[in-house]
């Protein structure tokens, strides 16, 4: 197969221009062909470049091309018949004969002239470094999630670029081929990633096989980011779990289902390049204003994922792209901004660095208008990239910046998954910990060149279906293709059997996110001890190891304010009569949980023999009423009662924290356990359950968000879930708790009979 791409030739005075086959054509498929895939790897087909033995094809692909007379000219290419309703016309433009800026640049440098752009790779580096420094140091690198962002601006830019080239060549835009061309360029490296991952963790990391058929359903299916907004994820990577970065690559590739459709409908329609882009700016307007009102500090997930809130990057990417593709460029062809561009450019770029560093995850400002800057400033810094020779261009094809912009999505895709497994495997905090994720990070950079290497490069220069002929031919051929085309098929085998058999149980050590009930059976009674002791009855502070807590271990009623002043109960805070303060026993200790509770299990019956652990995960406060009224009707609930939920979606109603507290009656005491996280999310949902135990003077809370903000250490990669240090210090945290509750309830006064 032939490649060939059309390069205009610039006339010498008194000679007419002409188009030649590039001699950079060929084998490399870099023939004009930008990559504009909607993930960060770009995507794309070529708008100027036939990928066809068909020689009467690569005639037609370069009838609408015209030859230049003049290096300042420009054409622009009509569509209508054989006699003017089918055929395609090539309409010469009269010269521009603006002055030259200062930067040496004329008009016609302004606009699209189907040229590779290389520097959106450097632009593509800085995002994915953003993201992987938010990953790995978050404390630092706050707004590293924003390369998101960016990766939407570039994806919104490359695929309309490469419809409008499309269109202004061919006469029609390709949508089965850009399908395919994303198809090719996105999927396939998540299905290397599945069919390698998941056998990896069944042998090194079970652990993080937990819900792991729904997982790779989202993740094949391009559609975690709806199965976390359905789940009510407080963070992102919701549970530590393998593929929930992939939400991303779902969303992205659910607005780029629709783009392709809906620009051939606005090209039919719309002949005015201007009013394309006003119609694409009325979309980043509504998206960001929907995002704006709609932001409550408790939504941020479904705002974060959600196709349409955060719609407007890749709108603002097509409204460059239009603006690009204006022959007469009136916008960047302007000779303020041919003047000016390098200080924009290097203006956006400092405010792009710095917010990359301050606009934190867990706050207002993100959803307020944060995301929606840092894309306006990602598109200045890429209007700068795509001018021809500019110095935001060069800096954008040095060799590191290059590699990592070529291999961005497949360093976004790896990443993930091997930090989890990392953490899995390796349980470490400070300089160890450091230590480890940067191996992780070592790994998934060898992941990402072998992928690029071997199985991206040779689909994008030869095509899907020759580059998997000659990989068989190649197996046929050669011992050492063989043997690895044999290891191939095994990992394959290894992925299906444990999806199929997913051998993990909470004894094993199974992933607190696996979707089924969790339930630890109480022991018998005669191994059952009294409240304040250890499981042997000794001294209950043994089983707390090296971990002390610097405050209270319970907070009684507001926040435990009440107690540490010594004031008297808040009026109404009574015990009812039949309220039984004596010392209750281990058994008579039950426990409702989520995902957390889950997790901390078998660390919970050790420390408090005979306890009863009733928990599963993903579940919310308005789902637990029924779920402890089944078990109330069904088995032993006792008079000792914990309540730990608002992992998933927080306290969005409090009514439904009060049902639960009513349905187990004034004679229970009830502990409810705030929400755990280093995420500042949380706040408002542990100050309502604060708010909510002040009115029962037989509930209180337990501060395991306090104990977290002490001892960050405690948490999985996740930021939510414990490891199992974490799970001890969750359950020293709930003996200490009800112990010190007792105290308490003696000095509050009861009502009468």
């Amino acid at each position: 197969m032939t490649d060939y791409r059309l390069r205009t030739v610039r006339p010498q005075p008194g000679q007419s221009g002409r188009l030649e086959r590039s001699p950079h054509a060929g084998a490399q498929g870099r023939s004009g062909n930008q990559e504009a895939e909607s993930s960060p790897q770009g995507s794309g087909d070529s708008a100027l470049s036939s990928r066809t033995a068909d020689p009467a094809t690569r005639a037609n692909t370069q009838k609408p091309v015209a030859q230049k007379q003049r290096s300042g000219s420009l054409y622009s290419v009509s569509r209508g018949g054989a006699s003017g309703a089918g055929a395609s016309r090539v309409h010469q433009q009269p010269p521009q004969h603006d002055s030259e800026s200062p930067t040496g640049l004329s008009r016609s440098d302004m606009t699209d002239r189907g040229e590779y752009l290389w520097g959106i790779a450097g632009l593509r580096a800085v995002a994915i470094l953003a993201i992987l420094g938010h990953h790995l140091m978050p404390g630092v690198v706050r707004g590293g999630f924003l390369g998101i962002d960016i990766f939407l601006v570039i994806s919104g830019f490359l695929v309309t670029m490469t419809l409008l080239r499309s269109d202004r060549t061919r006469g029609y835009i390709d949508v089965l081929s850009c399908y395919r061309a994303r198809f090719t360029r996105s999927f396939i490296p998540l299905l290397v990633l599945v069919v390698t991952v998941i056998p990896l963790a069944g042998i090194i990391a079970r652990s993080t096989l937990g819900d792991i058929r729904r997982q790779t359903l989202g993740a094949l299916t391009y559609s975690t980011n709806w199965f976390d907004i359905c789940q009510g994820y407080v963070r992102d990577a919701g549970s530590g779990r393998l593929f929930s970065h992939l939400w991303y690559v779902a969303l992205d590739a659910q607005i780029m289902l629709l783009w392709p459709l809906i620009a051939l409908v606005m090209l039919a329609l719309l002949d005015s390049w201007r009013l394309r882009a006003l119609v694409a700016s009325v979309v980043v307007v509504f998206s960001a204003g929907l995002m704006m009102v709609l932001y409550n500090g408790e939504n941020s997930v479904a705002l974060l994922y959600g196709p349409h809130t955060h719609l407007f990057g890749v709108a603002l990417g097509i409204v460059l792209a239009i603006i690009w593709a204006d022959p007469q460029a009136s916008i960047l062809g302007a000779v303020h901004w041919r003047r000016t561009y390098p200080w924009y450019g290097w203006a956006a770029l400092s405010m792009l660095v710095v917010f990359l560093f301050i606009i934190p995850m867990d706050g207002p400002w993100a959803y307020m208008g944060g995301m929606l800057l840092v894309s306006l400033l990602a598109g200045i810094v890429l209007a700068t990239i795509v001018i021809p020779h500019s110095i935001f261009s060069l800096i954008g094809q040095i060799g590191v910046l290059r590699w990592l912009g070529q291999r961005a999505y497949l360093l976004y895709v790896w990443h993930w998954p091997l930090l989890v497994i990392a953490a899995a495997c390796w349980h470490a905090s400070g300089w160890q910990g450091g230590v480890r994720d940067m191996c992780a990070l070592m790994v998934c950079f060898a992941c990402a060149e072998l992928t690029y290497r071997y199985i991206m490069r040779p689909i994008r220069r030869y095509g899907l279906s020759v580059a998997c002929a000659r990989a068989v031919l190649a197996v046929r051929r050669s011992l050492r293709y063989r043997i690895v085309a044999i290891g191939a098929s095994l990992v394959t085998v290894g992925a299906i059997a444990v999806l199929i058999w997913n051998p993990v149980s909470l004894a094993q050590g199974a992933s607190p996110d696996s979707s089924a009930p969790v339930q630890v059976a109480a022991e018998p009674e005669g191994t059952a001890g009294e409240i304040g002791g250890s499981k042997a009855g000794g001294d209950p502070s043994s089983a707390q190891g090296n971990m002390t807590p610097s405050q209270p271990a319970v907070a009684p009623n507001s926040g435990g304010d009440a107690l540490q002043r010594g004031d008297e109960p808040a009026p109404g805070a009574q015990l009812c009569s039949a309220f039984d303060a004596s010392k209750p026993q281990w058994k008579d200790v039950t426990i409702f949980g989520d995902s957390i509770a889950a997790g901390a299990g078998a660390e919970l019956t050790a420390q408090m023999p005979g306890a009863q652990v009733y928990a599963q995960p993903g579940m919310t406060w308005a789902e637990a009423y029924a779920f402890i009224a089944q078990h109330r009707a069904t088995a032993h609930v006792g008079r000792v009662v914990v309540l730990e939920y608002g992992t998933n979606g927080g306290v969005p109603d409090p009514n439904e924290v009060r049902r639960n507290i009513e349905q187990l009656g004034c004679r229970r005491w009830v502990f409810l356990v705030n929400v755990g996280t280093t995420s500042k999310d949380v706040d408002s949902a542990n100050r309502t359950l604060s708010d909510i135990a002040a009115g029962y003077a037989n509930v209180f809370v337990v501060d395991w968000h306090g104990l977290i903000a002490e001892h960050p250490e405690f948490l999985k990669i996740d930021t939510i879930h414990p490891l199992p240090e974490g799970n001890v210090a969750f359950a020293t945290l709930l003996r200490q708790s009800i112990g010190q509750a007792g105290e308490h309830l003696a000095t509050l006064p009861r009502a009468k009979r």
